[in-house]
């Protein structure tokens, strides 16, 4: 696979390699136009199977807790559909997907469905476990202060803050980079984004204003909703 415009002609032992769009690669998904979308659908379907697989053993199991359910999808369910997040640079639209995907899976835990006009804000203060988009800002931070604190001479330091030289750009509206959505998250906890490099240098401060941070984003997604609903509708 090769994003050139080119196609490239590779043979080993006399066996030409395939030249293709999309293929797996140590669980994720890599695709020609660096796209999420493969990625994330394929997570879902991996995600539904195993949550699922569960239900009976686990989600209507009486004798366990709330709580304990919670915990055993988030370390066997929620882990798979976010294995190696800590890389995805994220539209709103998709954070809404899994995010949507996740409340579902929340209620299903709680034996709630929509006729019980249960909002998404109680659904996530019952069972503990807040929107997916802070987790996935918190998941990039810690990423970026874990690769910032590396040696400058490491592949992931210079590509998190490498610049190309030379190269144009095509027409249209250029992809969303890493930078972007993590500028946009370090705004959404509070950091200032000229400052972060320095910040993360000490690492346990640097852990506590992220975990503060996750904090205020999450209040802020839950009273968002409620607030643009008391605009729209006065009640």
């Amino acid at each position: 696979m090769s994003q050139a415009n080119k196609t490239y002609r590779i043979t080993i032992n006399d066996t030409i390699l395939d030249d293709l769009d999309k293929f797996t690669f140590l669980g994720s998904t890599l695709t020609k136009n660096t796209s999420l979308e493969n990625e994330i659908l394929t997570r879902l379907g991996k995600t539904s199977t195993t949550f699922g697989r569960l239900t009976k053993r686990v989600w209507k199991n009486r004798h366990l807790s709330i709580s304990t359910k919670v915990r055993v999808y988030e370390a066997c369910v929620l882990s798979i559909l976010l294995y190696g997040a800590e890389t995805w640079p994220t539209y709103r639209s998709q954070e809404s997907k899994l995010t949507a995907f996740h409340t579902s899976c929340l209620r299903f835990i709680l034996g709630k469905t929509w006729e019980d006009k249960i909002a998404n804000e109680d659904i996530f203060k019952i069972t503990g476990s807040g929107p997916l988009s802070s987790r996935l800002k918190f998941y990039r931070l810690r990423w970026a202060g874990h690769v910032n604190r590396m040696s400058q001479h490491r592949i992931p330091c210079l590509l998190l803050h490498g610049v190309l030289e030379m190269g144009t750009r095509q027409k249209g509206r250029p992809r969303l980079r890493f930078k972007d959505v993590l500028k946009r998250g370090l705004k959404d906890f509070g950091v200032e984004p000229l400052s972060w490099t320095s910040l993360s240098r000490d690492r346990p401060s640097w852990r506590s204003k992220l975990h503060a941070g996750r904090l205020r984003d999450t209040s802020n997604n839950l009273t968002k909703p409620r607030e643009e609903h008391l605009k729209r509708h006065g009640f």
